[in-house]
């Protein structure tokens, strides 16, 4: 129970932070208001995620909705070395352009897997935009060469499961000669995109200062009408329909031209925009050549893409989404907002299990509990400090205020995070509460000041 002795100087205080906490309501509801404006998104909602990563969010093992297990193959030196892919210098000697044969081997593994070992998706992390003729002088039309070839035959023929083809740029050679061609093998690339058994996703990260923060939902070009969704987002479909990918629900969740005017979309605030990336840290299991790293998402593996080649019979269920991308020489490399590099595959890797522990779409905290939340702290915290601590310098009970919020605030955050999926920014708040305390405290200071030169 609260003693109060000095009803006077708890009133002055309940009426300090009565103004305080009022500034942060308003505050409050300006970030749920303005989270359509990407000016607000990048500074409220990427730097609260980013401290949130990078304090505690990362170092708890969390599971997706569904357990999904994720297997990433990193091509990396090991792979490279086995291939003899190195010169005397252990540079690439292949190009600008990963060799199309090899991710043909590597989808000829996945499809020579017994029926309860295939996977469920298979998303391929390199350029796919041309074909490779300039590297190859076997060349045919339309700039496709015979290792071009090998990969083409391989993608037309029938196979359960999806295989995800980055769409980075206007042009895609796989796309160009399904529909530039009449043969056998157009004839079962068009079948296979059409039997959503080749996706075509996009692979668009956003960020700032060479940090990545969210995954961009959809890639659109101008020559054309078709919207490419992000290999995470079709990921979740796949996982979420057992192979199916409903196209409609995600249109209805992230695509703004249809859907931005409707007010029943509006509500449901981050759903449409907010694509922030929830990183985990990745630990090593295996020391050997063929290390093996797991990550603080549960069903998440690292494997170099040697065991790929290795093993016969691979380590992944009817449920499992594999992908593949390089990890070397600081190629498609990234910074997190763990503060740590990471390799764009796993950054995509990331992107999808953030996703699946969603379930598609990250929503706002209701705005009227949020109002409650922000008021009682604020509130609370504010007023028990200057009160107790009176006699203690400004500076110290502002310190003191800050530290107290911020755990409080962070902690709340989190447990809705992880308990109920839905986003409850915490951080705002504070900036204003150090903002506005700043200007009282240093008014307070050059007053005593004043008073003090008076008195002189």
């Amino acid at each position: 129970m609260i003693h109060i002795k000095d009803k006077a100087l708890w009133i002055k205080y309940a009426k300090q932070s009565l103004i305080e906490s009022s500034i942060a309501l308003l505050l409050f509801w300006i970030l749920y208001a303005g989270h359509k404006i990407e000016f607000v998104r990048s500074i409220a909602g990427d730097t609260a995620f980013s401290y949130m990563n990078s304090l505690r969010f990362a170092s708890i093992k969390t599971t997706d909705k569904w357990d999904t297990p994720v297997v990433l193959y990193k091509v990396d030196k090991g792979y490279f070395q086995d291939a003899k892919l190195l010169d005397e210098y252990n540079n690439t000697t292949y190009g600008n352009l990963f060799p199309r044969s090899k991710i043909a081997g590597f989808i000829e593994k996945l499809d020579n897997q017994s029926a309860s070992k295939e996977p469920l998706a298979f998303f391929i992390d390199f350029d796919m935009s041309d074909g490779s003729a300039s590297y190859d002088n076997n060349s045919t039309a339309n700039h496709i060469s015979a290792d071009d070839m090998v990969l083409l035959k391989r993608l037309a023929m029938e196979r359960s499961y999806a295989i995800l083809i980055p769409k980075n740029t206007p042009n895609n050679f796989i796309e160009s000669y399904a529909t530039n061609h009449h043969n056998a093998i157009s004839t079962g690339l068009k079948r296979n995109i059409s039997k959503n058994k080749i996706i075509f996703v996009g692979v668009d990260f956003l960020g700032s200062d060479t940090i990545i923060y969210r995954y961009n939902p959809m890639t659109k070009y101008n020559n054309s009408d078709q919207t490419y969704y992000n290999v995470a987002l079709v990921g979740w479909q796949l996982r979420k329909y057992n192979g199916e990918l409903n196209t409609t629900e995600l249109d209805e969740i992230y695509n703004p031209d249809i859907f931005l005017d409707k007010a029943e979309v509006q509500k449901g605030g981050a759903a449409l925009f907010r694509s922030n990336i929830l990183y985990k840290d990745v630990v090593l299991e295996d020391e050997g050549r063929l290390k093996e790293l797991h990550s603080n998402w549960n069903n998440l593996k690292y494997i170099s893409a040697l065991k790929l080649l290795k093993e016969s019979e691979l380590d992944i269920s009817n449920n499992t989404i594999v992908m593949i991308g390089i990890d070397y020489q600081k190629r498609d490399i990234h910074n997190s907002t763990l503060g740590k590099m990471q390799s764009g595959a796993m950054i995509h890797a990331q992107s999808l299990k953030t996703v699946l522990f969603l379930d598609g779409k990250l929503e706002h905290f209701n705005l009227f509990l949020g109002f409650i939340i922000i008021f009682i702290v604020f509130f609370t915290v504010t007023i028990l400090v200057r009160y107790y601590l009176n006699s203690y310098p400004e500076w110290v009970k502002f310190i003191i205020e800050l530290i107290i919020l911020t755990l409080i605030l962070f902690g709340i955050s989190m447990t809705i995070l992880l308990l109920y999926h839905q986003w409850f920014n915490w951080f705002m708040p504070i900036v204003i509460f150090y903002i506005y305390d700043t200007v009282i405290i240093a008014r307070e200071y050059f007053a005593k000041k004043q008073t003090q030169g008076e008195t002189k």
